[in-house]
């Protein structure tokens, strides 16, 4: 029988529940896709930066049921030494023996796919070129390199199969609905260990209701957003420990309650300190 060495807290004033921020979130999602903001790619990357669980690619493709590293999705993260864009996000996620560091590319839901003769679309082949650029840089092992040791995949993970992945959201699922044989030719575009989806793809994943989104400023990992869904508890503590500024950032989640965020805030540096020991056996479910 193994011996639990932490003590949830008897007064945790209750996260957001999952359906409320679900059924809130859906709304303002379509509102935003449906309506003249959805041209805007900065308002899309903005919503997508407040509601972490929409971003896809958390658990990797196939789906693994392990955290990503850090247990958020990065936001613009940095390519050291690229001249080139950068992602708009990026999910490390991990299985067993690998780590899938994913890069996302966001588009606008207003842009199309194909020409009215069927053909790809200039501005779909350049979003697509992004993906082909990120994998020729990894390709490189210098770059590997520097990538790996820049969000500390190279040192815990050093032993893992390290398997990049590429994910480019784009335009709406109604433009094949109206010629249902674009869709073979939509797949046919996608290269290897490339995902390509629409964005009514995008809906809130409950099983990501806990993650962060981050941002990498010099040698730091830091919590940008803590969303209103948020629970803490032995699971996820030690994925967090290397994340600064959590508890600044649950104080400025004002969709929260004051109590919640609060406690959410002071918090963090109970799980902290209990992880930071070594951390310990713990029951699935123990989340507060």
């Amino acid at each position: 029988m193994f011996e639990i060495t932490y003590e949830l807290s008897g007064h945790a004033p209750a996260a957001m529940p999952w359906e409320e921020y679900q059924r809130g979130a859906l709304n303002s999602w379509r509102e935003l896709i449906d309506g003249p903001r959805g041209n805007d790619e900065q308002s899309i990357h903005e919503f997508l930066e407040r509601n972490p669980s929409f971003v896809p690619g958390a658990f990797s493709f196939p789906t693994s049921g392990h955290y990503p590293i850090f247990a958020g999705v990065f936001t613009k993260p940095p390519l050291t030494g690229i001249g080139i864009r950068v992602p708009d996000f990026m999910w490390l996620a991990t299985a067993t023996d690998t780590v899938f560091p994913m890069f996302i590319e966001i588009e606008t839901p207003a842009k199309r796919w194909f020409t009215e003769d069927g053909q790809p679309r200039a501005e779909w082949t350049q979003a697509r070129n992004q993906l082909v650029t990120w994998k020729q840089w990894l390709n490189k092992p210098a770059n590997r390199l520097v990538f790996l040791e820049l969000y500390g995949i190279a040192g815990e993970f050093r032993h893992f199969d390290i398997r990049p992945q590429f994910l480019l959201v784009y335009g709406r699922r109604a433009e094949f609905d109206q010629n249902p044989e674009l869709r073979g030719v939509r797949a046919l575009q996608q290269g290897n260990d490339e995902y390509h989806v629409t964005f009514d793809r995008l809906t809130p994943d409950y099983n990501a209701q806990d993650f962060l989104t981050l941002r990498k400023e010099q040698d730091q990992v830091v919590a940008l957003v803590v969303p209103p869904t948020v629970r803490l508890g032995p699971g996820i503590a030690p994925s967090w420990l290397p994340v600064m500024g959590r508890p600044e950032a649950a104080l400025r989640e004002f969709r929260m309650s004051p109590e919640r965020r609060t406690f959410v805030a002071e918090r963090f540096a109970y799980w902290d300190e209990w992880a930071q020991k070594g951390g310990g056996s713990w029951r699935g479910g123990d989340l507060e």
